[in-house]
C-alpha cells in the first residue's frame, strides 16, 4: 500500500516533485562489470606498471571510474592508475596501468 502526502515547499519556493510516495523499496539495480573491463584489467595486471591506452572516451568519466574502482574489474581502489591524453573533439585517449594492491 502506498500513501501520498503533500510535499512541503523548499526555502526557495520551488517544487521538486508534487508528492512524496511511501512504499516498499524497489530492488537495487546491479550491473555486472562488462567483460571487456575484466579483460582490460587482466591485461594490465599481467604487465604491472606499464601504461596502456585502453579506450577513447569522454575525458573524465572512464579514467575516474578506473581510478576509483567504479568498474568492479578495477578494484580494490588504488590498484590502478588512469589518466587522459590527446583530448580532441570532446574525447580523449584513456591510459591506465596496474600499480599493485595498496597496503592498508
Amino acid at each position: 500500500m502506498t500513501d501520498t502526502f503533500p510535499t512541503p515547499l523548499p526555502l526557495d519556493g520551488a517544487l521538486m516533485t508534487d508528492e512524496i510516495k511511501f512504499g516498499a523499496l524497489p530492488p537495487a539495480h546491479t550491473r555486472a562489470a562488462p567483460s571487456r573491463w575484466a579483460e582490460v584489467a587482466a591485461a594490465l595486471i599481467a604487465r604491472p606498471s606499464e601504461w596502456a591506452m585502453v579506450k577513447e572516451a569522454k575525458p573524465v568519466g572512464v579514467a575516474v571510474r578506473i581510478r576509483n574502482g567504479g568498474y568492479m574489474a578495477f578494484r580494490p581502489v588504488g590498484a590502478f592508475e588512469a589518466t587522459c591524453r590527446n583530448t580532441k573533439n570532446g574525447k580523449a585517449d584513456i591510459w591506465a596501468r596496474f600499480v599493485g594492491v595498496p597496503n592498508d
